[in-house]
């Protein structure tokens, strides 16, 4: 289903249908049409981000235009060129995706809390954008080849 931009503008705001219930397919770099919302509070600050399951992206909400199409923010960029090729993660359960993010990145690792205390970790980039460490270790594996 191809929704106009008003329509994508006014689902995301409202927080109502598909979009919001995270329903349909995509994949990185398409449009969220097939997204849903997700929110956090990072150092106390609420942030919304762009959920797609099939893509196994999770990426701050301001990287994607209300017509559906995403901007080229620092986490959009990251995650088509973060690569596990010649970077070895610390054994001991470290976050491969949060490693990625410091060494590979030059970036900052931040914690996220959702509404029911849910905790998760994001990568914070200079321009304020920010990637889920899980999205960032997927796509590292996938563009390396090994998935």
């Amino acid at each position: 289903m191809k929704l106009a931009p008003l329509a994508i503008a006014a689902i995301l705001s409202a927080g109502i249908g598909p979009l919001a219930r995270g329903e349909g397919r995509g994949e990185a770099g398409k449009p969220p049409e097939a997204a849903g919302r997700r929110s956090y509070r990072i150092n106390g600050v609420a942030r919304e981000f762009v959920y797609d399951r099939e893509a196994h992206l999770l990426i701050s909400a301001d990287c994607a235009n209300a017509d559906g199409t995403f901007l080229p923010c620092d986490a959009h960029r990251a995650i088509s060129r973060v690569t596990t090729r010649g970077f070895a993660v610390p054994r001991g359960g470290a976050d491969g995706g949060a490693v990625a993010c410091r060494r590979q990145l030059g970036a900052k690792v931040r914690t996220g809390v959702n509404a029911i205390g849910a905790e998760a970790t994001f990568c914070l980039f200079r321009d304020g954008s920010l990637v889920s460490t899980g999205s960032l270790d997927f796509h590292a594996h996938k563009n390396a080849g090994d998935l």
